[in-house]
């Protein structure tokens, strides 16, 4: 193409950015954002399955010349369906826009678990983001390894997804679009409209995010300048977003990790109770040797005279409100009162003690998400055991 577009504006706040022929945001309108506290580079995290396009877009919006989207790609492209971004790779940090290409998921749990780690490390490195951008072939359906994929990002970002978010289809090609629409009708239209729906089902966000078509890799002049008008609009609407802070992020557990930590969970209350019925029957030792367990004559005597089975069922029944009201303000006053008995109030502080921590420990198996720290010593590269990384 003849038309030069520059996207590589360098942002030094003593002398602003020149605007380039065509370019998203002048320098005036840099200015006038950073008066507001709004302040670039635009940061833009490109989500999506494996080949549904994010590279090309990322590359597409750094720097839309020929030379760069066909030959010398940032990140690099692939005709097939496999997988080219093999980690998170950022890119455009001395420019106005800084791309973040994420690996796709459900390529395997090791390596999903791997991808995850590494995304979320990056993520939190970049502080924050004005847009999370879902990537799509525009004639391809949301499937279930797209579904997925981006389900695992909206554990991971949260708020950034629910409030940050747009959608762009990739591989648009408005020369078929036409010919489709004159045979069909208008199926361009209910195609975007539909896409916006079901991404808001799936994320369950407020209002439907906004969606975009282009083509990213553009071959014909006319192509080129549609796909240029569209990436204008894309950096638009980011730069308009307000960022979220996404340096606080947490690693989701894949359900792999989410089941192994079940068991484990599951075998420590299985533990608990036991120990819960060693603490009771401390407890009932305590209680009897305070002599709780006397009082009332009659349970060894009186023969079959009526009187005196009537004493001794009022004293059972007497021992065993005693019994429970013992149990309880026990229980109310916490592990550290103890019993005056030495042979049973070292042993049930410990029995305390075990109980509190394992039941501290099932409770964190069961969390759904992890620290950056524990998912590295969890990953299938660490010699960290499951069972020794949580403490």
């Amino acid at each position: 193409p003849s038309m030069l577009f520059r996207s590589h504006i360098r942002c030094e706040p003593a002398e602003p950015a020149e605007r380039a022929d065509g370019e998203f945001m002048s320098a005036d309108a840099q200015q006038f954002l950073a008066k507001e506290g709004i302040f670039l580079p635009v940061h833009i995290c490109l989500l999506g399955s494996t080949g549904s396009g994010k590279s090309a877009l990322g590359n597409f919006i750094l720097d839309p010349l020929d030379r760069h989207i066909f030959d010398e790609q940032t990140f690099e492209t692939g005709e097939s369906s496999e997988s080219c971004t093999a980690a998170c790779k950022v890119a455009g940090e001395s420019t106005a826009v800084l791309i973040v290409d994420t690996p796709g998921y459900n390529e395997s749990h090791a390596k999903d678990f791997e991808h995850m780690i590494g995304v979320a490390r990056t993520l939190r490195s970049i502080r924050f983001a004005h847009a999370v951008v879902l990537v799509k072939k525009y004639d391809a359906r949301l499937d279930q390894p797209w579904c997925e994929t981006v389900e695992y990002y909206r554990d991971l970002m949260g708020p950034a997804i629910q409030h940050n978010v747009i959608v762009v289809l990739t591989a648009y090609n408005p020369g078929r679009s036409q010919r489709r629409s004159k045979a069909f009708g208008d199926v361009h239209i209910e195609r975007v409209a539909q896409t916006a729906r079901e991404v808001q089902a799936l994320l369950r966000l407020d209002c439907q995010p906004p969606v975009f078509v282009i083509e990213a890799m553009p071959e014909l002049e006319d192509e080129w300048q549609a796909s240029l008008e569209t990436r204008r609009q894309i950096l638009r609407q980011c730069a308009r977003q307000q960022p979220a802070c996404i340096e606080g992020l947490q690693v989701p557990k894949p359900p792999s990790l989410r089941r192994k930590d079940e068991q484990e969970a599951s075998r420590l209350e299985g533990q608990i109770e036991e120990l819960e019925v060693r603490v009771k029957n401390l407890k009932v030792f305590a209680w009897a040797a305070t002599g709780g367990g006397g009082g009332g004559g009659g349970v060894g005597g009186g023969g079959g005279q009526t009187g005196v089975n009537r004493d001794v069922l009022t004293d059972l029944a007497q021992a065993q409100r005693d019994l429970a009201c013992y149990l309880t303000d026990n229980d109310q006053k916490g592990p550290e009162v103890g019993s005056a008995n030495p042979e049973t109030e070292e042993p049930l502080q410990e029995l305390m003690r075990a109980i509190k921590q394992k039941r501290a420990k099932a409770e964190l198996l069961r969390s759904t998400h992890m620290t950056l720290e524990e998912a590295e010593l969890r990953s299938p590269g660490s010699t960290h055991s499951v069972r020794s990384s949580v403490p």
